[in-house]
């Protein structure tokens, strides 16, 4: 299924899976409909580049670097990387 570039996602992430809701063309402020549930353990990056692409089943979902902390605290609550 193709997905325009402009129809906003919200990614929600809990301690026990990740929501990917839809929130409509116009807006990113308010959900309208759940798209994809999954498990906690995916990995949304590392990001790269001002624009990041996840593959979600649903489809490709454009990242903006401005959520790029966002994700990496996601990732982080997962397994933590240890630096040395």
């Amino acid at each position: 299924m193709h997905y325009p570039f402009n129809e906003y996602r919200i990614v929600a992430v809990t301690d026990r899976r990740i929501v990917v809701l839809d929130a409509g063309r116009w807006t990113m402020k308010k959900a309208r409909g759940m798209v994809d549930i999954l498990p906690r353990a995916t990995r949304l990056g590392p990001a790269t580049g001002v624009w990041h692409l996840i593959e979600f089943p649903s489809g490709k979902v454009r990242v903006h670097r401005r959520f790029y902390k966002d994700m990496e605290a996601a990732d982080m609550m997962i397994a933590p990387v240890i630096n040395n």
